[in-house]
């Protein structure tokens, strides 16, 4: 009986141990990617421009691909759920390397989007707007999610 409560006991406290590993700190990246739009209303065909800004928030240098950033992942949702698909299909050609850039601590580097260029928004109402990337050619690796914006499409 004894020895029961000693196993009991020892896998209770394995299992908090495990369960709190998840939940240590929250894993930091070195890149910061924040979007924002020239305005908050537009009507309907007009541009929507979204700037992308990513930045370099540590202490040293970081160098990172910049051939994709136009193949940033905008997640587009509107008002009822519905996600709002790219028509775009993106043709890869080989890196050069011109297509890396090394980013300084604090500095940035940032492209303006026009989101009608690859996503039919043509329907007034609210969209959310959230940009993701995955880094991952000979320079840094991983994967930035931005903050959330919230645009508005009215007729004109």
């Amino acid at each position: 009986m004894r020895k029961r409560f000693i196993y009991f006991s020892l896998l209770i406290v394995l299992l908090i141990y495990l369960v709190n590993i998840g939940q240590g700190e929250e894993k930091q990246y070195p890149l910061k990617v924040t979007i924002k739009s020239d305005k908050e209303v537009y009507e309907v065909s007009e541009p929507i421009n979204i700037e992308l800004k990513i930045t370099n928030i540590q202490d040293k240098k970081i160098t990172i691909c910049t051939r994709l950033i136009g193949a940033f992942l905008f997640d587009i949702v509107d008002s009822k759920g519905q996600k709002i698909w790219s028509h775009i299909r993106y043709r890869l050609r080989p890196t050069t390397k011109d297509d890396f850039l090394t980013l300084d601590s604090n500095c940035f580097y940032s492209k303006v989007f026009n989101l009608l260029d690859e996503f039919l928004i043509y329907k007034p109402g609210q969209y959310r707007v959230t940009a993701e990337k995955k880094f991952d050619l000979n320079a840094w690796t991983g994967t930035v999610i931005s903050n959330t914006i919230i645009i508005t499409v009215k007729k004109p």
